[in-house]
């Protein structure tokens, strides 16, 4: 019986009916639009990065030799490892259509897996003479996409070419976000034994690796030790290549960030609670005279709560569907947008966000309102509870606790404040809802106002360019055979007689345990270290790299001084472990030529900042010693070209990105960053936060406003019957509508005076001190979002009261009089 008659009450209030879900509407749309979005743009960075690098796998094994038998069986199956994959490079694919490289590879699921080169369509090969090719191929051979297709690959194997004959089994798309466009064949096992019958295993042909991708990943080469030993076969770091995607600083976020993204996701939780609360203690109030008239034929506080939560559970069904679905959409929608905007264009057809997390953010986001809901319809059954059904018809004009006496009453503006102030918690409770979003807008507008490139670009290169062999910046600056992959002096040669260079520096460096050693470092037997040893020039060691004021570079440029690099913490100190010297203390190397030479450490060096370091880690931790070019060749006894910094002259910008382009394309073994490319990397960024706080600034304001217009209206329709009675003693249209204007005006103004004194107080305080932690950030205040947001937000109410005063005026007043 309540139930039905909590239907029919909502059947009979259609309006007030259709606020409240929209409200409810909104809550959902909120949360699960924002954290989707929110969810996909952080896990497309990752996936990018990831993407970039070519594999997800934690850890390569490189130069395995035991096949893919008991030994690799072993690996996959043991606790720690959560996937493993096993590839064997068999040559390149050079058809007369295929302008680029194509790798020809044997790979099983699990490493097409972890690759991503799992086919969109048909299957990996099983019999000999099936293979799988990347779509760009496939176009570039005329072969058509279908299954049983014939393919002729022309294999070369050592410079020894043999065409094959296969058929299609599957395809999928080339890996668009790898720095060099490479294409993928993938053949069968059976296939792979074959090719043992018609070529030769050399250094590259024919090898293979395996891929681990490990449960946890938290002590990566820890954990890949753990898994040899227990599986019997010898562990090397030699052997292993760890991927520098996980190669991430354990130092976790600074309190005032955690600070902020809690309090940010608070302030989102308490407006989403606000739009629920408004709507339903302003019903309460609207219904009080029927809750009034239940109890008087005999309905207990029991049943009237019972009452409640029917109706806010028939809205719940209809509302947290439509808008979870709503915002899965707009989340699934406005993600590929921004993705194609942006440096990520290249992933922004891909899945980005697993339907895992999806599910748990739209569940999220749907017992939230849920919750919300059940906690706001609390207040109004309190409120019915303590109501005796006297009481109740008089709940519309409730609130002036003492009479009021006054000259100037019938002005509109002080009619429209006396009206706002009646229920002071309703009233403070829309600011709040109101100014909240507000700020959260003015914040976005000051986030994108505060990009400074450069800071950016000082944070990442203290030359104009740095140019180094592609394996540098892959941190795999050792090969195979554990040689270094230095960079050939005739590429620097030909950079420096282009004309574009100004000054420039060659910086060299090698890890010297094998031939080096320095005497004030002991540790204890078994354990060790990597010595990674530097020469460079003056040019390189910009004051920006250099932690401390004023070093000596007179005693680094005669050879008796040195610098030490080591890693910062976000608070700009020395992180612990990373350094072993003090300023001024002395430490003596030992050479390649058994001669031991003491020098002064003059400083610290920041090697997180530019190309100065060769990402080599082994053992308890890594020692960085950076000297002059003579004081390295001497102690090392080579030349070993690491990276070549320069700077360009002004005016020749363009041409030398150019120059320096073809000379990458022409030869894929080599890289560089440039300031240039870095500025476009920075603008790419900048974009992708300008479209996210665009995306936050219009979901908030659109959240702002509909809760205005729902709390507004819904209240209008509550005070309806006293309107009547105004205009029945001799109110006209035009001062109705001027008395809702004011009304609307002190609602907006105030939430905005809330919002821009909070915006003022924490700005120069909270907000400059997080943004300027940000390399990319120097906070600035964008002032415009002021007038921006008030023209909006004024415009809005103004529309708001017209449509509201049009739909009560179709009333006559008799009509009026008689609602409820």
């Amino acid at each position: 019986m309540i139930r039905k008659l909590a239907f029919r009450s909502l059947l009979a209030e259609k309006f007030r009916c259709v606020c409240t879900i929209i409200a409810m509407i909104l809550t959902a749309l909120l949360f699960s639009t924002l954290f989707t979005t929110a969810a996909g743009l952080n896990n497309a960075n990752e996936y990018y990065e990831f993407k970039k690098l070519g594999t997800t796998a934690h850890v390569i094994v490189k130069d395995w030799d035991k096949g893919y038998g008991k030994e690799f069986e072993a690996i996959r199956d043991h606790g720690l490892v959560k996937k493993a994959g096993y590839r064997r490079f068999l040559g390149y694919a050079v058809n007369s259509g295929i302008k680029y490289n194509v790798e020809v590879s044997y790979m099983g699921a699990d490493e097409a897996e972890l690759d991503y080169y799992t086919p969109t369509s048909g299957k990996l090969p099983v019999e000999a003479n099936e293979i799988a090719v990347d779509t760009t191929t496939l176009a570039a051979l005329g072969v058509e996409k279908k299954v049983g297709t014939p393919v002729s690959i022309d294999l070369d194997v050592s410079g020894k070419t043999v065409t094959e004959e296969f058929v299609l089994s599957g395809w999928f798309e080339i890996n668009k976000a790898y720095p060099v466009k490479i294409g993928q064949i993938i053949t069968s096992e059976k296939y792979s034994d074959i090719w043992d019958s018609k070529f030769e295993t050399d250094t590259v042909n024919g090898t293979s690796d395996v891929s681990i991708l490990l449960s946890d990943g938290y002590d990566i080469e820890g954990e890949t030790e753990q898994i040899f030993n227990d599986v019997g076969l010898a562990y090397s770091q030699d052997i292993i290549s760890v991927n520098p995607g996980y190669n991430v600083s354990s130092e976790g976020l600074s309190s005032e960030t955690l600070i902020m993204l809690i309090s940010g996701v608070l302030v989102i939780v308490l407006i989403g609670y606000l739009i629920i609360n408004n709507i339903f203690y302003i019903s309460a109030r609207k219904d009080a005279k029927q809750f009034g008239r239940l109890k008087t034929i005999g309905m207990s506080n029991k049943h009237l709560a019972a009452f409640v939560r029917y109706q806010a559970f028939i809205m719940l069904s209809i509302a947290v569907p439509l808008g979870i679905a709503g915002g899965y959409f707009m989340g699934r929608l406005i993600l590929p947008a921004i993705l194609r905007q942006t440096a990520y264009d290249s992933v922004a057809d891909d899945t980005v966000i697993s339907a895992g997390v999806i599910v748990l953010i739209l569940a999220g986001a749907a017992l939230f309102v849920v919750i919300t809901t059940l906690i706001s319809v609390n207040g109004p059954i309190r409120m019915i509870k303590k109501l005796s059904p006297i009481e109740s018809t008089r709940i519309e004009l409730k609130g002036y606790k003492k009479t009021r006496k006054s000259n100037d009453g019938s002005r509109a503006d002080k009619f429209a404040k006396y009206n706002i102030m009646r229920n002071k918690k309703s009233f403070a409770m829309l600011l709040v809802s109101i100014s909240l979003p507000m700020l959260l807008v003015i914040v976005s507008y000051d986030a994108f106002s505060s990009f400074d490139m450069d800071k950016y670009l000082s944070s990442m290169l203290v030359t104009d360019y740095t140019f180094a062999t592609s394996d540098y910046y892959k941190n795999d600056y050792i090969d195979r055979e554990n040689n270094v992959k230095a960079l050939d002096r005739e590429i620097v040669d030909q950079i420096e007689n282009s004309g574009f260079v100004e000054d420039g520096s060659l910086i060299y460096g090698d890890i010297a345990n094998d031939y080096a050693s320095v005497k004030e470092i002991s540790l204890p037997e078994g354990e060790e270290y990597a010595l990674d040893l530097y020469g460079t020039e003056e040019f390189t060691l910009n004051d920006s790299l250099i932690i401390e004021d004023n070093i000596d570079m007179e005693a680094f440029n005669n050879g008796t001084g040195i610098v030490e690099g080591c890693w910062l913490t976000s608070d700009g100190e020395i992180y612990p472990g990373t350094s072993r010297f003090e300023t001024g203390d002395t430490v003596n190397i030992t050479g390649s030529d058994g001669k031991e030479r003491s020098y002064t450490v003059l400083g610290h060096m920041n090697v997180a900042l530019g190309a100065m370091k060769t990402g080599i880690t082994k053992g308890s931790f890594a020692c960085e010693l950076y000297m002059n070019t003579k004081q390295y060749e001497e102690i090392t006894g080579n030349q070993k070209i690491m990276s070549y910094s320069f700077n360009v002259k002004k005016g020749m910008e363009e041409d030398a990105e150019s120059f320096i382009k073809g000379i990458v394309k022409a030869d894929n073994t080599l890289n560089y960053q440039s300031k240039y490319s870095l500025a476009e990397d920075f603008a790419s960024m900048k974009l992708l936060v300008k479209l996210i706080s665009l995306l936050l600034c219009g979901v908030l304001t659109f959240i702002a406003i509909m809760n205005l217009i729902n709390v507004f209206v819904s209240s209008i329709m509550v005070r309806q019957k006293e309107i009547a009675t105004l205009k029945s003693i001799g109110m006209t249209r035009g001062q109705l509508r001027t008395m809702l204007m004011w009304e609307i005006f002190y609602y907006n103004g105030i939430a905005f005076a809330i919002a821009v004194v909070l915006s003022l107080i924490f700005s120069p305080t909270v907000f400059k001190s997080i943004f300027n932690e940000f390399p990319f950030l120097t906070f600035h205040v964008n002032w415009f979002s002021y007038p921006s947001i008030i023209l909006v937000i004024m415009f809005v109410g103004i529309m708001t009261v017209l449509f509201v005063e049009n739909r009560i005026s179709k009333m006559n007043i008799p009509e009026e009089l008689k609602t409820v």
